[in-house]
């Protein structure tokens, strides 16, 4: 989220739970955020998994006024864990396909 001037810029995560993803098979991901009104706390985040919702959070207040805006998408993958738990035990490979991104 980034003011049009970009001299106020910020990342939001919704932490809501820690899901197991199945191995050796593709994995649909959805996602849909919603801007706050200025002020409000009525944004929100939701999470679909291969179509069914997964994490939905509805009170998201992400912007105290209407100049910021959504400035781009980033994802992280990684093991999960802290130490050698984030740490691949072996080589491993994953696949990503190209990202989609649609605003209203």
């Amino acid at each position: 989220v980034a003011t049009k001037d970009a001299a106020e810029s910020r990342a939001a995560s919704f932490k809501t739970y820690e899901p197991t993803l199945s191995r050796g098979r593709w994995i649909h991901v959805d996602q849909e955020l919603v801007l706050n009104k200025p002020g409000q706390s009525d944004g929100y985040a939701r999470l679909w998994l291969d179509g069914r919702i997964e994490s939905e959070v509805k009170t998201a207040q992400l912007r105290t006024d209407d100049t910021v805006t959504i400035a781009g998408v980033a994802g992280e993958i990684y093991f999960g864990g802290n130490g050698r738990k984030a740490t691949a035990a072996k080589d491993e490979t994953i696949w990503l396909s190209p990202f989609v991104i649609r605003w209203n």
